[in-house]
C-alpha cells in the first residue's frame, strides 16, 4: 500500500482507495495503465490486480511491478464478476474503484483532486470517462434514469466499502452486473458526489460495448429483482424497444459499411 500523502494532504484525514482491475491476455495495454496508478499523486492508495490465468505476458509484466502491486493473483474465474468479487475480498480500503485493463487514470492528480472535497454523507463519487475508441465523452448520472438503464460508469464511479458489506457481484452475469449495485444503492437513497473531473479515459474492447442481447436480458433480470409489477413490466418494455431499435441501426451501419469495404479492395 502506498501510504505516504503529499504535502497539501499531510494532517488530513486521507481515505484510502482500493483500485481493482481485473486481467485477461491484456499484453498490449496492462503496463499503461499500471502506470497511471503509479504515477498518482495521491499516495493512499492500495491497488489490487486479479488475473485470469493469463496465457500472454500479463503476468511476466505486472509481475515485473513487484511490490509497487499492493495485492496480485492469477488462477481461473468464471468471468469477470467473479474476478472482480475476488479483488472486493482482497481490498481494504475505504473506498473502491475499478479500472480495466485497457484503461487509464486520465491525470496524474485526478484521485488527489476528488478526495480533496468533504465527503461526509456520500456513498459514491461519480465523474466522467473518455472513450477512447469512439472519443465519446460519458458523464455518469445518478437519477430516476437508472431505473431505465445503467447511467454509472464503473470508470467513472468511486464506491464506499460498506456498499459491499452485503452485497457481492453476480457472477453468473457477464454484461451488465454493475448495474445491480447501482440500481441498489440509488433505490436505497444513498447520495453520490457529482465530480466534475474526468476519471478515467477507457479502452473500446469492453464486451458491454458489442450489441448483445444476453445484456439487456441480463438489465431485466436484475431490475426484476428490486422493482415489482408493473413499474418493472413497463420499463422491461422499454429495454426490449431499446435493444430493437439498436439491432436495426446497427444492422443498418453494417448493411452499408459492408459493400463499400468490398468495392474498396
Amino acid at each position: 500500500m502506498i501510504d505516504s500523502p503529499p504535502k497539501r494532504l499531510r494532517g488530513r484525514m486521507t481515505p484510502c482507495v482500493s483500485i481493482i482491475t481485473v486481467t485477461h491476455n491484456a499484453e498490449t495495454h496492462i503496463a499503461k495503465s499500471i502506470e497511471s496508478v503509479l504515477r498518482q499523486s495521491y499516495r493512499s492508495i492500495e491497488y489490487i490486480i486479479v488475473d485470469g490465468c493469463s496465457t500472454d505476458q500479463t503476468i511476466s509484466i505486472i509481475e515485473s511491478y513487484g511490490s509497487k502491486v499492493t495485492h496480485f493473483i492469477s488462477e481461473p474465474d468464471r468471468g469477470l464478476y467473479d474476478a472482480m468479487n475476488k479483488g472486493i475480498r482482497l481490498s481494504s480500503g475505504d473506498w473502491l474503484y475499478f479500472l480495466g485493463a485497457d484503461d487509464l487514470l486520465a491525470s496524474d492528480d485526478v484521485i488527489e483532486s476528488i478526495f480533496q472535497d468533504d465527503l461526509t454523507g456520500y456513498s459514491l463519487i461519480g465523474g466522467s470517462v473518455i472513450n477512447l475508441g469512439r472519443g465519446r465523452h460519458f458523464v455518469s448520472s445518478y437519477s430516476y434514469r437508472l431505473l431505465f438503464r445503467n447511467t454509472l460508469s464503473h470508470q467513472g464511479t468511486f464506491y464506499r466499502r460498506f456498499l459491499f458489506e452485503n452485497f457481492s457481484y453476480d457472477a453468473s452475469t457477464r454484461v451488465s452486473g454493475d448495474y445491480e449495485l447501482n440500481l441498489k444503492a440509488y433505490l436505497e437513497r444513498h447520495k453520490l458526489k457529482q465530480s466534475g473531473h474526468v476519471i478515467a479515459r477507457c479502452g473500446d474492447g469492453g464486451v458491454s460495448s458489442q450489441v448483445l442481447y444476453r445484456g439487456y436480458l441480463e438489465e431485466i433480470r436484475i431490475r426484476n429483482r428490486y422493482l415489482t409489477w408493473p413499474v418493472a413490466s413497463l420499463l422491461n418494455l422499454q429495454t426490449l424497444v431499446r435493444f430493437a431499435c439498436k439491432r436495426f441501426w446497427f444492422s443498418r451501419f453494417w448493411a452499408a459499411r459492408v459493400p463499400a469495404l468490398g468495392s474498396a479492395g
